[in-house]
């Protein structure tokens, strides 16, 4: 009790800004990059040095040299101390994330397959069902994903959501077009679960500074162009 409550003490004297990066490292399955972090927080690299300096220094994070994969010094990896509290197939989906962005030969094909085999199993672990109207349907796929720790927040339409955390954020960093399309494909299969509209669902990656937009009724899409992810260089083809 004594540990815990010298643990919350010290966490009381943190500045805002090293809480942000304490709380995003609190959400990661596997060890996160400091330019993983940084494009997630909207800062620049430079600027959180310090900050996980003193947090490994204060005993909160822990740092990890990653293996040689090329010429250049290895990169740092960060995580924390204690153990993360995740969605049960968020570790699995990272891995399958990795495996489908280096070995497959359509990664974005074989990452719908991912987020579909994942919407399964959370369909029917938690026993979803289509709900009386699309507008409770979007709600219900909302509450899914904060409870996968997402932290989602919505407008009063369930209509325009910011997702304020990323569970995957390191491979998210580093192969975002297979990430992003696994989240996109998991959020359709929910839809379709729940009883709303699938097929007009887009998302946004780092839209801003820690949020991903997402879209779940956007206006129909022109004419020879379907919905998908977008990035800021304007959606995918």
């Amino acid at each position: 009790m004594k540990t815990v409550k010298n643990n919350q003490l010290l966490q009381a004297q943190l500045t805002r800004a090293q809480q942000a990066v304490l709380a995003v490292l609190r959400n990661q399955p596997d060890l996160v990059d400091i330019d993983a972090i940084a494009r997630h927080l909207g800062k620049h690299p430079n600027t959180l040095r310090d900050h996980l300096s003193a947090l490994t220094s204060a005993g909160f994070v822990e740092r990890h040299q990653a293996p040689a994969d090329g010429r250049g010094r290895p990169r740092w990896l960060y995580g924390t101390v204690e153990p993360v509290e995740v969605d049960d197939n968020a570790e699995l989906a990272a891995a399958l994330a990795w495996r489908v962005a280096h070995r497959s030969r359509n990664p974005l094909t074989a990452s719908r397959d991912v987020s579909r085999r994942w919407a399964r199993q959370i369909v029917a672990r938690r026993g979803l069902l289509p709900r009386r109207t699309a507008r409770e349907g979007r709600a219900q796929v909302v509450e899914v994903l904060d409870e996968m720790g997402y932290a989602p927040q919505s407008d009063g339409r369930v209509d325009k959501v910011s997702l304020t955390r990323c569970p995957l954020l390191q491979v998210a960093h580093d192969v975002p077009e297979v990430v992003c399309n696994v989240h996109l494909g998991l959020v359709q299969e929910l839809l379709q679960a729940s009883g709303a509209d699938p097929d007009r669902a887009t998302l946004t990656p780092f839209a801003a500074p820690g949020a991903c937009a997402l879209r779940l009724f956007a206006p129909p899409v022109e004419a020879g162009r379907s919905a998908g992810i977008r990035t800021a260089a304007g959606p995918s083809r």
